[in-house]
């Protein structure tokens, strides 16, 4: 049976995945997550609960993980302290990032691809709260994994999301 840990799991497109991933009984699903959103879904799930910008994170480093799926990264530095706790530890790192990692202006006349230049990030908002540089965090944070030449790593980089539990209100559009 392979362990999955998904970081988050309990909102929207996260949530849509848990309930995808417990039909199958080839996996092991563990949520960590702070367990105020939703905090009573998945009740047959392994659960951890804490912060991940708090040695709360830990809890996560103290297991094997074949996967780990990040719905919830958005600060560079603590994300990088938990690659470094987290090697040897994982096989694949799955980490949903934005396509707000691009100057989006520089695309109105023509389609953007992967290998395109991201945004870079300051120091200054490396550490700033959210929504303060939302992209720019992401993108060092895209930085950070690249770096981690010991780990098996795919990004995702959603455009536009909508659908069953998008707390977002878009459906009106």
């Amino acid at each position: 049976m392979k362990k999955i840990l998904v970081l988050g799991g309990t909102m929207f497109v996260g949530r849509a995945l848990v309930e995808k991933l417990r039909l199958m009984p080839e996996y092991e699903i563990t949520l960590f997550n702070r367990g105020k959103s939703n905090a009573d879904l998945f009740a047959d799930v392994n659960q951890l609960h804490g912060n991940r910008e708090t040695d709360d994170i830990l809890q996560v480093c103290k297991q094997h993980w074949d996967c780990v799926i990040d719905f919830s990264g958005y600060y560079p530095v603590t994300f990088e302290k938990l690659l470094n706790d987290l090697k040897g530890k994982v096989g694949r790192y799955i980490f949903i990032s934005t396509i707000s990692v691009y100057d989006l202006a520089n695309f109105a006349d023509r389609p953007i691809s992967e290998v395109d230049e991201i945004l870079g990030c300051t120091e200054e908002q490396k550490i700033s709260k959210l929504p303060d540089a939302y992209g720019e965090k992401k993108a060092e944070m895209e930085r950070i994994l690249h770096a981690q030449d010991w780990l098996d790593k795919i990004i995702l980089r959603p455009s536009f999301i909508y659908g069953k539990y998008d707390w977002t209100e878009r459906f009106y559009y």
